[in-house]
């Protein structure tokens, strides 16, 4: 099945935070700018800015093959029209992303992040600008 390119868009909007030992936070800006073809997922830009938490988005370029992602030659998750998953290790980090379309202006998005040890979970609501 071809995905088509309907994650393409710049989108922003706010979530939650949580995480290990009680931490929660409102997130006033999540963001993300996403170039979707037949072939490829870009993700060019994007974060997070939950209070005194930021994050900033490594650019990553993802191959698709089919309703595949891959990385670096490892297949990393999956794609269809309406929901994007994958999980990518970095370092001793390890990191799963769930997006779904809600209709064509908007998007849910999960984040979760673990070194095996703490647990960051960021949940937002984007909408495309």
């Amino acid at each position: 099945m071809k995905a088509r390119a309907s994650f393409s868009g710049s989108w922003h909007g706010q979530g939650t935070a949580s995480g290990s030992h009680g931490f929660s936070a409102q997130c006033s800006l999540v963001s993300s700018r996403i170039t979707q073809t037949a072939k490829e997922l870009v993700l060019s830009s994007g974060g997070w800015q939950c209070g005194d938490l930021k994050t900033q988005r490594t650019p990553a370029r993802i191959e698709i093959r089919g309703g595949s992602l891959w990385l670096h030659g490892k297949a990393v998750g999956k794609i269809d029209s309406k929901k994007i998953s994958a999980e990518i290790p970095n370092g001793n980090l390890r990191a799963s992303y769930a997006a779904e379309l809600v209709d064509d202006n908007t998007m849910t998005y999960e984040e979760r992040v673990t070194d095996g040890e703490h647990l960051l979970v960021l949940k937002g609501k984007l909408k495309k600008n």
